[in-house]
């Protein structure tokens, strides 16, 4: 039987996903967006915060960001810190979690 303080860890969890995955949604908008007609000043802020706003997020869970910004797949994944340490994100992000 689980603890109260795992069911709330789960549903804290839960949330953040949930609220990660609508930030992708929005930055792989502001994606294609990018590729089909180039972004406005007022776009390009608005998807500083949302990574921001991800970033944040991402690190409240315990991983990492990274942003692809290709709009053929997913934008954003969830990557362990020690990735870095294979390389780089942008060789070994796919053995992350991507956020659709």
């Amino acid at each position: 039987m689980k603890t109260q303080k795992e069911l709330q860890e789960a549903r804290r969890l839960v949330y953040v996903v949930d609220e990660l995955r609508k930030i992708a949604r929005a930055v792989h908008n502001l994606d294609e967006t990018e590729c089909n007609y180039g972004k406005t000043e007022r776009q390009e802020k608005r998807l500083a915060k949302l990574l921001a706003k991800a970033t944040e997020s991402a690190a409240a869970i315990g991983f990492e960001l990274y942003h692809q910004g290709d709009p053929r797949g997913a934008s954003l994944w969830l990557v362990v810190p020690d990735i870095k340490s294979h390389g780089s994100y942008h060789t070994h992000y796919t053995e992350g979690i991507a956020l659709y």
